[in-house]
């Protein structure tokens, strides 16, 4: 019969391994929102350090705003107490927006701007300046003009693209 280890011998173990490596390993969870409950107690266990040590590792929790409500359940103090540094990203402004886009059509080669004004006008007032639903629409609405024999998202691409996600 195998031999389970504890939660507790499992932290202890990675924290030991951890600690043997000469760099500041850096352990990233992205969608940390919808970790299990147990799964974020027993990250706790594994940032659980001495007070005269500094951690072997660096925990980086990445998601949307229902991480924050999630750390601040009085079960999840613990957790919470332990992160030194929260940020926040805002939503894009338009004028923002308008070169997020730009910049990223930029990077994939275009060297001309493929949205019409009024395209990149909705695609914020839809987004909100939120950068995954920016990402989501301009690339339907990029698929929308292809597919009318467009060189140069219109409006009308944009706004098909919103339909095509509101009725997906």
């Amino acid at each position: 019969m195998r031999v389970r280890r504890t939660a507790d011998q499992t932290a202890k173990a990675i924290h030991d391994e951890l600690a043997r490596s000469d760099k500041t390993e850096i352990l990233v969870l992205d969608e940390a929102q919808l970790l299990p409950r147990i799964t974020l107690d027993e990250l706790r266990l594994i940032c659980n350090t001495d007070f005269d040590r500094t951690s072997p590792f660096t925990l980086l929790l990445a998601g949307q705003p229902p991480l924050r409500d999630r750390l601040a359940e009085p079960g999840l103090a613990a957790l919470a107490q332990r992160i030194a540094f929260r940020a926040q990203l805002a939503p894009l402004s338009d004028r923002d927006t308008i070169e997020y886009v730009e910049r990223r059509l930029r990077i994939a080669g275009s060297q001309t701007s493929l949205f019409r004004a009024q395209a990149l006008d909705k695609l914020f007032e839809r987004s909100r300046g939120v950068p995954r639903e920016i990402n989501n629409l301009a690339t339907a609405a990029l698929l929308a003009a292809a597919s009318a024999g467009r060189k140069h998202v219109e409006c009308s691409d944009v706004e098909t693209a919103i339909f095509e996600a509101d009725h997906a």
